[in-house]
Protein backbone atom coordinates (compact mmCIF):
# COMPACT_ATOMS: atom_id res chain seq x y z
CA UNK A 1 0.00 0.00 0.00
CA UNK A 2 1.15 3.51 -0.80
CA UNK A 3 -0.24 6.49 1.08
CA UNK A 4 0.26 9.85 -0.61
CA UNK A 5 0.60 12.43 2.15
CA UNK A 6 1.84 15.41 0.15
CA UNK A 7 3.98 16.75 -2.64
CA UNK A 8 7.74 16.95 -2.59
CA UNK A 9 7.52 20.61 -3.61
CA UNK A 10 5.69 21.36 -0.38
CA UNK A 11 8.30 19.76 1.89
CA UNK A 12 9.93 22.25 4.24
CA UNK A 13 12.75 21.60 6.69
CA UNK A 14 12.49 24.11 9.52
CA UNK A 15 15.07 23.63 12.21
CA UNK A 16 15.51 19.87 12.45
CA UNK A 17 11.91 18.93 11.64
CA UNK A 18 10.13 18.40 8.35
CA UNK A 19 6.79 19.98 7.61
CA UNK A 20 4.44 19.76 4.65
CA UNK A 21 2.87 22.88 3.23
CA UNK A 22 -0.45 21.10 2.60
CA UNK A 23 -0.74 20.24 6.31
CA UNK A 24 -0.24 23.86 7.32
CA UNK A 25 -2.74 25.01 4.68
CA UNK A 26 -5.29 22.56 6.08
CA UNK A 27 -4.69 23.89 9.58
CA UNK A 28 -5.16 27.48 8.42
CA UNK A 29 -8.34 26.60 6.54
CA UNK A 30 -9.74 24.98 9.67
CA UNK A 31 -9.80 28.40 11.36
CA UNK A 32 -13.15 29.78 10.12
CA UNK A 33 -12.38 29.31 6.41
CA UNK A 34 -15.74 30.32 4.92
CA UNK A 35 -15.88 33.54 6.91
CA UNK A 36 -12.49 34.96 6.02
CA UNK A 37 -10.32 33.22 3.37
CA UNK A 38 -11.45 33.92 -0.18
CA UNK A 39 -12.21 30.56 -1.85
CA UNK A 40 -9.63 28.83 0.34
CA UNK A 41 -6.72 30.39 -1.55
CA UNK A 42 -3.71 30.01 0.75
CA UNK A 43 -0.05 29.63 -0.18
CA UNK A 44 2.57 28.28 2.22
CA UNK A 45 6.30 28.23 1.45
CA UNK A 46 9.61 28.72 3.20
CA UNK A 47 12.25 31.43 2.92
CA UNK A 48 15.80 31.49 4.23
CA UNK A 49 16.38 33.86 7.14
CA UNK A 50 19.67 33.74 9.06
CA UNK A 51 20.81 30.48 7.45
CA UNK A 52 17.59 28.64 8.29
CA UNK A 53 14.21 28.15 6.62
CA UNK A 54 11.19 30.06 7.96
CA UNK A 55 7.54 29.50 7.12
CA UNK A 56 5.58 32.15 5.24
CA UNK A 57 1.80 31.96 4.86
CA UNK A 58 0.01 34.11 2.28
CA UNK A 59 -3.78 34.11 2.00
CA UNK A 60 -6.40 35.98 0.01
CA UNK A 61 -8.92 37.62 2.30
CA UNK A 62 -12.55 38.27 1.47
CA UNK A 63 -13.37 41.74 0.11
CA UNK A 64 -15.72 42.50 2.99
CA UNK A 65 -13.22 41.54 5.74
CA UNK A 66 -12.29 44.30 8.16
CA UNK A 67 -8.86 44.96 9.62
CA UNK A 68 -9.99 43.76 13.03
CA UNK A 69 -11.27 40.49 11.57
CA UNK A 70 -7.99 40.07 9.68
CA UNK A 71 -5.77 40.28 12.72
CA UNK A 72 -8.07 38.10 14.80
CA UNK A 73 -7.91 35.42 12.11
CA UNK A 74 -4.13 35.71 11.80
CA UNK A 75 -3.69 35.40 15.56
CA UNK A 76 -5.81 32.25 15.62
CA UNK A 77 -3.86 30.77 12.71
CA UNK A 78 -0.56 31.37 14.50
CA UNK A 79 -1.85 29.67 17.64
CA UNK A 80 -3.25 26.72 15.67
CA UNK A 81 -0.04 26.15 13.70
CA UNK A 82 2.06 26.40 16.84
CA UNK A 83 -0.12 23.97 18.82
CA UNK A 84 -0.63 21.41 16.05
CA UNK A 85 2.70 21.49 14.19
CA UNK A 86 4.96 22.88 16.96
CA UNK A 87 6.48 25.42 14.58
CA UNK A 88 6.28 29.19 14.37
CA UNK A 89 5.19 31.19 11.33
CA UNK A 90 7.70 33.83 10.32
CA UNK A 91 5.32 35.96 8.26
CA UNK A 92 1.57 35.84 7.69
CA UNK A 93 0.44 38.14 4.87
CA UNK A 94 -3.08 38.85 3.62
CA UNK A 95 -3.62 40.08 0.07
CA UNK A 96 -6.80 41.21 -1.69
CA UNK A 97 -8.91 38.64 -3.50
CA UNK A 98 -7.76 37.40 -6.92
CA UNK A 99 -4.28 38.91 -6.62
CA UNK A 100 -2.13 35.79 -6.16
CA UNK A 101 -0.66 34.33 -9.35
CA UNK A 102 -2.54 31.33 -10.72
CA UNK A 103 -1.15 28.04 -11.94
CA UNK A 104 -2.28 26.52 -15.30
CA UNK A 105 -4.70 24.21 -13.45
CA UNK A 106 -6.31 27.08 -11.55
CA UNK A 107 -4.51 26.78 -8.22
CA UNK A 108 -2.01 29.17 -6.71
CA UNK A 109 1.40 29.37 -8.36
CA UNK A 110 3.58 28.82 -5.28
CA UNK A 111 6.98 29.58 -6.82
CA UNK A 112 5.72 32.80 -8.40
CA UNK A 113 4.11 33.84 -5.11
CA UNK A 114 7.39 33.21 -3.29
CA UNK A 115 9.31 35.23 -5.86
CA UNK A 116 6.93 38.16 -5.48
CA UNK A 117 7.26 37.93 -1.70
CA UNK A 118 11.05 38.06 -1.88
CA UNK A 119 10.97 40.97 -4.32
CA UNK A 120 8.37 42.88 -2.33
CA UNK A 121 5.74 42.75 -5.07
CA UNK A 122 2.91 41.08 -3.17
CA UNK A 123 1.49 44.38 -1.85
CA UNK A 124 -0.35 42.82 1.12
CA UNK A 125 -3.09 44.71 2.90
CA UNK A 126 -2.33 43.14 6.31
CA UNK A 127 0.93 41.66 7.54
CA UNK A 128 1.80 39.96 10.82
CA UNK A 129 5.50 39.28 11.41
CA UNK A 130 6.48 36.96 14.24
CA UNK A 131 10.28 36.57 14.12
CA UNK A 132 10.51 36.14 17.90
CA UNK A 133 8.62 32.83 17.75
CA UNK A 134 10.58 31.17 14.95
CA UNK A 135 14.01 32.80 14.70
CA UNK A 136 15.84 31.08 17.53
CA UNK A 137 19.40 31.24 16.19
CA UNK A 138 19.97 34.96 16.60
CA UNK A 139 23.58 35.86 17.39
CA UNK A 140 24.23 36.89 20.95
CA UNK A 141 25.07 40.55 21.56
CA UNK A 142 28.68 41.39 22.06
CA UNK A 143 29.77 41.64 25.64
CA UNK A 144 32.45 43.99 26.84
CA UNK A 145 35.54 42.02 27.67
CA UNK A 146 37.14 42.74 31.03
CA UNK A 147 40.39 44.62 31.00
CA UNK A 148 43.60 42.67 31.33
CA UNK A 149 44.73 42.86 34.92
CA UNK A 150 48.06 42.04 36.56
CA UNK A 151 46.99 38.49 37.38
CA UNK A 152 46.03 37.82 33.77
CA UNK A 153 49.35 39.18 32.57
CA UNK A 154 51.23 36.93 34.98
CA UNK A 155 49.28 33.90 33.78
CA UNK A 156 49.92 34.89 30.18
CA UNK A 157 53.64 35.17 30.81
CA UNK A 158 53.65 31.77 32.48
CA UNK A 159 51.84 30.19 29.54
CA UNK A 160 54.24 31.85 27.10
CA UNK A 161 57.19 30.48 29.04
CA UNK A 162 58.56 33.87 30.08
CA UNK A 163 60.59 34.28 33.24
CA UNK A 164 58.68 36.42 35.72
CA UNK A 165 61.09 36.13 38.67
CA UNK A 166 64.61 35.13 39.43
CA UNK A 167 66.82 34.79 42.48
CA UNK A 168 70.50 35.57 42.77
CA UNK A 169 72.95 35.61 45.65
CA UNK A 170 76.42 34.69 46.72
CA UNK A 171 77.86 31.72 48.42
CA UNK A 172 78.37 31.94 52.14
CA UNK A 173 81.75 31.18 53.51
CA UNK A 174 82.24 27.77 55.04
CA UNK A 175 82.20 27.63 58.79
CA UNK A 176 85.69 26.29 59.02
CA UNK A 177 87.03 28.99 56.68
CA UNK A 178 85.65 32.05 58.42
CA UNK A 179 85.38 32.70 62.11
CA UNK A 180 83.08 35.67 61.46
CA UNK A 181 80.56 33.59 59.47
CA UNK A 182 80.37 31.12 62.37
CA UNK A 183 78.71 33.84 64.44
CA UNK A 184 75.73 34.24 62.06
CA UNK A 185 74.05 30.88 61.62
CA UNK A 186 70.43 32.18 61.75
CA UNK A 187 68.62 34.42 59.27
CA UNK A 188 67.92 37.35 61.66
CA UNK A 189 71.59 37.47 62.59
CA UNK A 190 72.65 37.38 58.94
CA UNK A 191 70.25 40.20 58.03
CA UNK A 192 71.52 42.37 60.87
CA UNK A 193 75.09 41.72 59.81
CA UNK A 194 74.29 42.57 56.17
CA UNK A 195 72.47 45.74 57.25
CA UNK A 196 75.69 46.97 58.87
CA UNK A 197 78.14 45.80 56.24
CA UNK A 198 76.17 46.32 52.96
CA UNK A 199 73.05 48.35 53.82
CA UNK A 200 72.22 49.48 50.24
CA UNK A 201 72.56 46.10 48.60
CA UNK A 202 69.14 45.15 47.04
CA UNK A 203 67.98 41.72 48.04
CA UNK A 204 64.53 41.77 46.34
CA UNK A 205 63.30 43.42 43.14
CA UNK A 206 59.66 43.82 42.09
CA UNK A 207 59.16 43.89 38.31
CA UNK A 208 56.07 44.85 36.33
CA UNK A 209 54.77 43.16 33.18
CA UNK A 210 57.27 45.05 31.01
CA UNK A 211 60.23 43.91 33.10
CA UNK A 212 60.83 47.30 34.70
CA UNK A 213 61.81 47.52 38.36
CA UNK A 214 58.99 49.10 40.33
CA UNK A 215 60.17 48.49 43.89
CA UNK A 216 63.22 47.23 45.73
CA UNK A 217 64.08 45.95 49.19
CA UNK A 218 67.61 46.51 50.50
CA UNK A 219 69.40 44.87 53.36
CA UNK A 220 68.72 47.69 55.76
CA UNK A 221 65.00 47.74 54.85
CA UNK A 222 64.66 44.05 55.55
Amino acid sequence: LVFVVGKLDGLMVVGIRRHNADDIVATALAVEPMKFVYRGRIAVFSVTVLHDDRIVLVAEQRPDASEEDSFQWMSRVLQAVDSIHQVGVYCLALVPANTLPKAPLGGIHISETKQRFLEGLLHPCNVLMCPHTCVTNLPKPRQKQPEVGPASMIVGNLVAGKRIAQASGRELAHVEDSDQARKFLFLPDVLQWRAHTTPDHPLFLLLNAKGTVTSTATCVQL
